[in-house]
């Protein structure tokens, strides 16, 4: 029986084995990207980011995935999951930093490009399709036509502890298989606002489908929801 940084960890071997013989960390655990010495640590607090603000309780909801979560969806109770893939009943939540990536509204397709690598290396490719774009150092480009639906979006972040969760380092996202209350909340009634503050540059763009399929067709990998490549 040996504590860890105020968590009573049972079990022979120490966290850090446990990530090496797993691949990650173990609950309530996570080697945060923030950190240089990629040394499990325990978690503080996730976050959900959601357009209901009336959440009491996150109630775990079925999904379909893989053994490390890159492949995931939800998944209805009465179905099998496909070949390769099992069914569980889970709560997703992230840091603190990915709330951005989660603020716009789900039907607004959106690429994101935030490594300055990437806006090193595809900047040139960008600004061939779209000259008249500055781009920053967190980029985050919308279709035209959804400027007013960002604007009028409104969205809640819950904060909750993160004892209870996993986080699952392949897609850098915790689940948890148990219910969860928020220990707080806050509203935001304007996402486009919201992402300046963050530091991100917000662009809109005729076609995000177009500037995706151009910037694949460049051999460029980039963060996208919404546009089928």
């Amino acid at each position: 029986m040996i504590w860890y940084k105020g968590l009573l960890y049972v079990s022979a071997e120490s966290p850090d084995q446990h990530k090496e013989r797993t691949g990650r960390c173990p609950k309530g655990m996570h080697a945060s990207p923030m950190s240089k010495s990629q040394k499990c640590e325990k978690i503080g607090f996730v976050y959900h980011a959601s357009p209901n603000s009336n959440i009491d309780k996150f109630t775990p909801k079925t999904f379909a995935h893989n053994k490390d979560l890159t492949e995931s969806g939800r998944w209805d109770d009465d179905k099998e999951p496909p070949k390769g893939m099992k069914k569980s009943k889970l709560v997703y939540a992230g840091r603190k930093d990915h709330i951005p990536f989660y603020s716009l509204p789900r039907n607004s397709p959106r690429i994101t490009i935030t490594d300055k690598e990437d806006v090193k290396t595809m900047g040139p490719d960008i600004l061939k399709m779209h000259p008249d774009l500055k781009l920053g150092k967190k980029n985050i480009f919308v279709n035209a036509k959804d400027r007013d639906k960002l604007k009028k979006h409104s969205f809640t972040v819950y904060k909750m502890k993160g004892d209870e969760f996993h986080h699952y380092p392949q897609t850098d996202e915790y689940v948890s298989k148990k219910e969860h209350k928020p220990v707080s909340k806050k509203t935001h009634t304007d996402a486009e606002r919201f992402l300046k503050k963050k530091g991100f540059t917000v662009h809109y763009v005729p076609s995000v489908q177009r500037l995706g399929k151009y910037l694949s067709k460049k051999g460029h990998g980039f963060n996208a929801e919404g546009v089928d490549i």
